[in-house]
C-alpha cells in the first residue's frame, strides 16, 4: 500500500512539473510575441514596406482565336494589358 502511494505521489510530481515547465514555457512565448508586437511592430513594418517594391510593365495582350473542329469561333481575343502577381 505504501508503495503504492509513493509511485502516485512521483506520478503526481512529475505531472505538476510538466505543467509548470509548460506554464513558464507559454509564457515565455507569449512575453516575446507581445515585445515583438508591441515593441518592436513599428520597425518591422517599416522593414516590410522597404522592401516592398512594385514593377509596372507592358505586357502584350493579344493572344489568338479559339475555334472548334467545325471552324467555328468560340473565344476571341481581347485587348488586356493588366498583369498582377503576388509572391
Amino acid at each position: 500500500m505504501v508503495e503504492v502511494e509513493r509511485k502516485q505521489k512521483t506520478v503526481e510530481n512529475r505531472i505538476v512539473k510538466s505543467l509548470l515547465i509548460f506554464l513558464i514555457l507559454s509564457i515565455v512565448f507569449g512575453v516575446r510575441l507581445l515585445y515583438l508586437d508591441v515593441i518592436k511592430g513599428e520597425e518591422f513594418k517599416r522593414r516590410a514596406e522597404a522592401q516592398w517594391q512594385s514593377v509596372g510593365r507592358r505586357v502584350p495582350g493579344k493572344r489568338g482565336t479559339i475555334y472548334d473542329r467545325n471552324g467555328r469561333i468560340l473565344a476571341i481575343s481581347i485587348k488586356r494589358y493588366r498583369v498582377v502577381t503576388n509572391p
